[in-house]
Formats: C-alpha cells, sequence, structure tokens
C-alpha cells in the first residue's frame, strides 16, 4: 500500500487525473458489482434453504416474478442498494431456516474479498492495484454495514435480522406471505 501511494506522488498532472478518473469508475463498478453479489449471495443461500423466487432488486431495478411470469420493473426502497425477497417454505413457523438466507449476502462479500486479496501479490498495474484497493475498501464497508447487527428504524441489517430471529422467533411469523 505504501508503494502504492508513493507512486502518486510522482506522478504528473495528466497521469493523476487518469487516475483520479479510474478511482471514480472503479467506486461505481465496485458498488454495482458488490451489491449484485451480496444480493445474489442471498437468492442462493435462500434457495439452498428451501426459499422459492419473488423478486431481486439492484438500485431501482427489480426482477419479479408475477403470475407465473418474469418481470422487469423499476422499484426502489429507501436506504437500500439492492434487495432480494424469497418465500420461505411450506414449514412449520418454528422450523422456517431463517439464518443461512439472512446471511448469504454477508458470506457473497466475505468470499470476494478473499478472492481479491491474493490479487495483490501479483506485479498488477497501478490502475488495475487502484481498482482493487477500492474493490476492497468498498466490500469492507458492505461487511461492516451488513455484518453488525444495526437497525434503522424498524428496518434490521442482515445480521440484525439473524439476531433479531434468534432471540425472538415469534418474530419468524412475518415471514409467512
Amino acid at each position: 500500500f505504501e508503494e502504492f501511494i508513493s507512486k502518486y506522488y510522482q506522478l504528473d498532472f495528466a497521469v493523476g487525473a487518469v487516475a483520479f478518473a479510474v478511482g471514480i469508475v472503479s467506486l461505481v463498478i465496485s458498488i454495482f458489482l458488490l451489491i449484485l453479489l451480496h444480493e445474489a449471495g442471498h437468492l442462493v443461500c435462500g434457495l439452498k434453504s428451501g426459499y422459492s423466487f419473488v423478486s431481486f432488486r439492484i438500485f431501482n431495478l427489480t426482477l419479479l416474478k408475477e403470475n407465473g411470469r418474469m418481470r422487469l420493473k423499476r422499484f426502489s426502497v429507501a436506504g437500500t442498494g439492492g434487495q432480494c425477497l424469497l418465500c420461505p417454505p411450506d414449514l412449520p413457523v418454528d422450523r422456517i431456516p431463517t439464518t443461512l438466507y439472512n446471511l448469504g449476502g454477508i458470506i457473497a462479500n466475505l468470499v470476494a474479498l478473499l478472492v481479491v486479496l491474493p490479487l495483490f501479490r501479483l506485479d498488477l498495474s497501478p490502475f488495475v492495484l487502484e481498482f482493487l484497493i477500492i474493490f476492497c475498501f468498498v466490500d469492507i464497508i458492505i461487511l461492516v454495514l451488513n455484518g453488525i447487527p444495526m437497525s434503522h428504524g424498524n428496518i434490521n441489517n442482515d445480521a440484525g435480522n439473524v439476531r433479531l430471529l434468534r432471540h425472538r422467533p415469534e418474530s419468524k411469523h412475518g415471514l409467512v406471505v
């Protein structure tokens, strides 16, 4: 990281401007990819737990199952970058699995970080390193924001949902669609 920063001090203005542009583009791409990956983690883990597909949203673009057909619509939820909604399996409420589904996004983000970290050992161009640093930074932020139990108003993050459903299993009654 120190070598990466020291190279920036040696850059001329044009290269610095390109580095700035690469940084902005890297940030946008990283946010999009990591939210997509996070929600895909929920999808995979939810389906693995017996849930069925309802909708998958990235920013305001939503893929949903409506009358047995897949449709693309625009929909947003304030304070979220994405959302994967699944219908729980037809089981008694106390047997509905919730932990893997709720942790799926965190698991996916953790896997992404573990896959990318070894790339720093390679001899890569400064711009690729810049992208990787930004990608990891955004991934760590997403991991912290979803992996430490928190709530904002009546909305829990992923770890908050896991904690709530473990400590107050009667909250599962709200899962039945």
